[in-house]
């Protein structure tokens, strides 16, 4: 996952003297900030004396966020907290010539609307965020005033207190969060989104896997025939409802582009592993759904091994003398995804190459953990490659079925190679990276 680094983190949240610090407090914590989603809630119009109702309010959030589909499967991939920041004056503004001093300014009326709850500026919350909890990933605003209400944008969400009010939190968090359409017409705000499209060919719009189930279909806007969504009674439209398949979709792979299943391995060290007559346990330690949906395939030298769980004990009689490599590949396996190729796009695998001498003695020479996002697939003008835990540039090469190179780049500091490929005829491709000069990644991937 992309984070800032752990060191930059802990300065920032000790060191600035500039810094306006107010309490942190823990909702749950699954792992570490840099590998996990941190979900961060604000409270606004709660006073000094109403603190433990704001965590009260947050905790029931959290609560009630985790038994809805599909949040309530990635449940262990989130950690929560809150930021407690005491207001002058309790509530929000509902008009402007009665103000409320409120601590983050939150009014209703945003934009002219009377139901949209939200602060007339964000400056004050990207400075709360900046000095208190800078690796945030998704920030939630609760406002302690009884009037339907909130709003919602990529940098924040907001909902009052009023009974149906959390209802807006998770339709808009589906904006936040998974780049999702409204569902229902709103002039303006037309592009292509994982449940929005111009495309109207069943067989070939983006849901197409979709189509014939779980009521899917491309269905026009009877605003504007031109656009088309995915269903018809979806939570992007309608309060109360769930998300349709398409839209859970896209937040399962919003979270599979962010969280490694692979939370840690062992061993990781180059120490004497195996002597003549022993084994070595090779471990995953894993972040997994709930249900857990997660399949773990291990190769030794290329040869599949007839095991599925998160270990596996290797002795020296499986090793041949000389190089070897002991591969553990791990994909989600949801029923919720149905997307082309999918363990190419999210690929997580861990490396272990191992040394075994004449006497059968057993080195381990090198463990790699490799962590890649391919898209779009299947790809069209160009592909991207996303090596997220690269701390060198690594070589990404585009060959045919004959091995003929294609294309090739490296990976820029941020781990991104783009590859150029309009001149491509459409087909099947071979995509190899390269680990200073070892292979250490290959999957077909298609272009159309």
């Amino acid at each position: 996952m992309k984070k800032i680094q752990l060191l930059s983190i802990v300065f920032m949240l000790t060191g600035l003297a500039s810094a306006q610090t107010y309490p942190v407090d823990t909702i749950r914590y699954m792992g570490s900030l840099d590998k996990y989603i941190n979900l961060v809630f604000l409270g606004d119009g709660y006073l000094e004396s109403e603190m433990d109702v704001f965590a009260e309010d947050a905790r029931n959030a959290t609560e009630k966020f985790f038994m809805i589909t599909p949040w309530m499967y990635y449940e262990n991939y989130f950690n929560v907290f809150m930021i407690k920041t005491p207001s002058q004056e309790s509530g929000a503004t509902h008009t402007s010539d009665s103000p409320v001093n409120n601590f983050y300014g939150t009014t209703y009326g945003y934009n002219n609307i009377d139901r949209l709850l939200y602060p007339k500026s964000l400056t004050t919350t990207r400075k709360v965020l900046a000095d208190n909890f800078p690796q945030h990933d998704v920030v939630v605003m609760i406002v302690n005033d009884t009037k339907y209400g909130g709003a919602g944008s990529l940098e924040l969400m907001t909902f009052s207190k009023a009974s149906q009010s959390i209802e807006i939190f998770y339709h808009e968090v589906g904006h936040g969060f998974a780049d999702l359409a409204d569902e229902y017409w709103l002039e303006g705000y037309q592009r292509e989104r994982p449940n929005m499209t111009k495309v109207s060919d069943r067989d070939s719009v983006k849901w197409r896997n979709w189509v014939g189930s779980e009521d899917i279909d491309v269905y026009p806007f009877p605003e504007n025939n031109s656009w088309y969504r995915p269903h018809q009674h979806c939570r992007m439209q309608y309060l109360y409802r769930d998300y349709c398949a398409v839209c859970s979709q896209a937040i399962v792979e919003t979270i599979h582009k962010q969280v490694n299943p692979i939370d840690s391995y062992e061993p990781i060290d180059d120490s004497l592993l195996i002597e003549n007559n022993s084994e070595m346990t090779f471990k995953l330690n894993l972040i997994k759904p709930n249900p857990n949906t997660l399949e773990v395939t291990w190769m030794m030298n290329g040869e599949k091994l007839d095991n599925q769980e998160d270990s596996v004990s290797i002795d020296y009689s499986m090793l041949t003398e000389g190089f070897n490599e002991l591969v553990a590949t791990v994909e989600d396996t949801t029923s919720l995804v149905r997307v082309d190729d999918h363990a190419t796009i999210h690929s997580h695998s861990v490396r272990w190459q191992l040394q075994r001498d004449e006497s059968s003695k057993v080195d381990l020479l090198q463990s790699v953990r490799a962590d890649f996002v391919i898209y779009p697939v299947p790809f069209e003008s160009q592909l991207k490659v996303s090596c997220s835990n690269a701390s060198h540039p690594m070589q990404v090469v585009l060959v045919d079925l004959k091995g003929t190179t294609i294309a090739k780049s490296k990976t820029n500091k941020e781990g991104i190679c783009t590859l150029s490929t309009h001149h491509l005829a459409n087909g099947v491709y071979v995509l190899n990276i390269y680990d200073k000069g070892k292979l250490t990644y290959s999957r077909k991937v298609t272009k159309k």
